[in-house]
């Protein structure tokens, strides 16, 4: 997992630490290393790193074992980027892709996936947005309100995705 996490998530830790701190994410444990950071798993995680170290893999294995966990308030859906993007398009023929978009931005605990690799620019009836943009955003305001847990992945490194939302 060092090469998924890097060392942004956690300065001075290493990389063992890393990958035990996530793992005791993933089986919904809390490890008191995150109250000593800015960085706490309540915010979601976000995996980058190169195509095939398995970044997806994971977070579909803990939406499965978290589905079938009876303990677990929050049931984790696991969507693409370009997922959301074809169903936005197929609900907005039928006027309700403000719903569907909204219905995502409730989701309890809602993992993206390939982050950056939608279309920056999409057009919905003349209007130009990025509709991962306008998700993320309609999630931050839940999230304020302790409803929902974003995580993502991306190939993408922090800098490329810093730029290419205007962050």
């Amino acid at each position: 997992l060092w090469r998924i996490t890097g060392n942004r998530i956690m300065p001075g830790y290493k990389p063992d630490e890393i990958s035990a701190t996530v793992a005791t994410y993933f089986s919904n444990l809390r490890n008191d290393k995150w109250k000593s950071t800015q960085h706490t798993p309540n915010k979601g995680l976000l995996l980058g790193g190169p195509k095939g170290i398995g970044k997806t893999i994971n977070f579909k294995v803990y939406a499965k074992l978290a589905s079938n966990d009876p303990n677990k308030s929050r049931q984790p859906r696991v969507i693409s980027v370009l997922e959301i993007q074809e169903n936005y398009k197929r609900e907005q023929e039928s006027k309700k892709g403000s719903e569907y978009l909204d219905g995502l931005a409730r989701c309890p605990e809602l993992i993206i996936d390939d982050i950056g690799n939608e279309d920056m620019k999409f057009n919905d009836y003349g209007t130009v947005r990025n509709l991962i943009v306008d998700l993320l955003s309609l999630r931050y305001v839940y999230w304020q309100n302790g409803q929902v847990v974003t995580h993502g992945t991306t190939n993408f490194k922090a800098t490329t995705l810093e730029e290419m939302y205007d962050a």
